[in-house]
């Protein structure tokens, strides 16, 4: 036995001589680290160590994948069959592979041949217990802004949904996915789980076709606490129940019919903080869009106590509180949204319903901070309306009296200044009541208001300060686009 001892402790010497010398240290490291540092490489480069030896062979395997298509098929990229190359490697590395897979993105097969093997790749994907898929098809979209007047003119939505991939409901039962994007797609409308998604945290959506049916199980996805929508199709009418949902955001574009969002109904989300709602036009925009074409979307509130962000960047037709059951609009000074430290909001000032609207949110805001205002650029829209109502809307701010609700508004910008008067006399009202306000800046956008601003300067420099720390500032905005109201709201 002394012998063989011996050999043993010679043989281990060598050994360690061996990697002290760097000939291949990285071989005597545990399992365990080398495949987590295989996770860290690109695919091919991961599938290259297999020939190393023996004991590399089957490494990569187990190792937890990153699949990402960039990475396939890139010796050819002219081939005229590469998405059907590229998906098949897809499936059979997918198939073939041991391990856990933490992320996978599949963006390049548009191609409507390969949808049953998309189907067969998420029925992998989803018995691999992904963790984060982004699945997006690229070219079908190009197709659709292509039809886009085609379903204008037939006033037909199912149009467009029938050329996307269609995502099975039976990938919805799994049981791991902690994030999920999708572009461009639909969602099938026989989902009938009852506990959809149950470890999900974070869906992003853009130009998906969605119905009521998905909608009602989302939100009831236990752990969900992230959604974003862009653009997506479907539901005119979003309830939302979600015990941890902490952010929402739902974009729409109003010059295209199909992607409108009639209602937004905060139902019950105690656990929300940041909302925004945005209806920035989107790539379907039609050249003889007209003043009529220009619709109102209705929040509602009901629970959410901790709300501190709240983004309104669309036409407000009304924004209801709900006391119980009961509906009423948020005129009504009770503090209904305690925790709301930040207001970012888009508003035409010459409609005095919108000027409502915001009275009866900061109303309801007894702890609002910093208040962002946007000008609408819709000005056809804002000198129609001032035509038929100019005397009530020039008064109304004049006529908020006890509004004792801005103590701790701190600082106030507004974008998009044009010199009128009823943005000069919000400006004002607010001079007047907040007696913690700091910081007020204003900025405009063209040369040729200098004289209407010059005017409103002198009105907002003269009006009575209710703080003693007031600093106003007047300036020319290098912003440009309906988006430069990003730029400043620092939410």
């Amino acid at each position: 036995m002394a012998p063989r001892l011996r050999k043993t402790r010679r043989a281990s010497s060598r050994k360690r001589a061996k990697s002290e010398n760097g000939s291949d240290y990285i071989s005597s490291l545990p399992e365990v680290l080398l495949t987590s540092i295989l996770s860290l490489l690109p695919i091919k480069e991961a599938a290259r160590t297999s020939v190393l030896s023996s004991r590399w062979h089957h490494l990569w395997k187990s190792a937890p994948l990153h699949l990402d298509d960039s990475f396939l098929n890139l010796d050819n990229p002219d081939n005229p069959d590469v998405d059907d190359s590229s998906c098949e490697a897809a499936y059979n590395i997918i198939q073939a592979h041991m391990g856990p897979i933490e992320y996978c993105n599949l963006s390049k097969f548009d191609d409507r041949d390969l949808f049953p093997t998309i189907n067969g790749i998420l029925r992998q994907l989803s018995q691999k217990k992904i963790k984060h898929l982004s699945l997006s098809f690229k070219e079908t979209w190009e197709r659709m802004v292509d039809i886009h007047i085609r379903v204008l003119e037939a006033r037909d939505g199912n149009i467009l949904e029938r050329q996307v991939y269609k995502v099975r409901p039976s990938f919805f039962k799994c049981k791991t996915l902690k994030q999920l994007d999708l572009f461009c797609c639909r969602v099938s409308k026989n989902i009938n789980l009852a506990n959809m998604l149950p470890n999900l945290k974070e869906i992003n959506l853009e130009y998906v076709f969605l119905n009521d049916v998905f909608m009602d199980r989302l939100f009831s996805c236990p752990n969900l606490e992230k959604v974003k929508m862009y653009y997506c199709c479907g539901p005119k009418r979003v309830q939302i129940r979600s015990r941890k949902l902490r952010e929402l955001v739902i974009t729409y574009g109003i010059h295209f019919p199909y992607v409108f969002v009639e209602e937004i109904f905060i139902d019950d989300a105690p656990s929300l903080e940041v909302l925004t709602i945005d209806d920035t036009p989107c790539y379907f925009v039609t050249p003889d869009h007209h003043i009529t074409n220009i619709m109102m979307m209705k929040l509602k509130i009901r629970n959410a106590p901790n709300l501190v962000q709240l983004g309104l960047y669309c036409y407000l037709g009304d924004v209801h509180f709900m006391h119980g059951d009961d509906d009423c609009l948020v005129t009504c000074p009770s503090a209904l949204l305690p925790s709301l430290k930040a207001l970012s909001i888009r508003l035409a000032f010459c409609d005095q319903n919108m000027q409502s609207v915001l009275a009866g949110i900061l109303r309801c805001s007894p702890g609002l901070e910093y208040l962002h205002l946007k000008n609408s650029h819709r000005r056809v829209l804002d000198q129609a309306v001032l035509v038929h109502n100019i005397g009530e809307v020039l008064n109304f701010w004049s006529n908020q009296h006890h509004f004792g609700f801005l103590e701790h508004l701190q600082k106030f910008i507004m974008c998009d200044f044009r010199g009128c008067e009823p943005e000069v006399e919000f400006a004002r009202f607010l001079i007047e009541k907040a007696s913690a306000l700091k910081n007020i800046n204003i900025f405009y956008r063209y040369a040729c208001m200098d004289k209407y601003v010059k005017k409103a300067r002198l009105k907002l420099y003269s009006t009575v300060q209710a703080s003693n720390h007031l600093l106003i500032a007047i300036g020319k905005d290098v912003q440009t686009g309906v988006h430069g109201m990003f730029a400043y709201s620092n939410l």
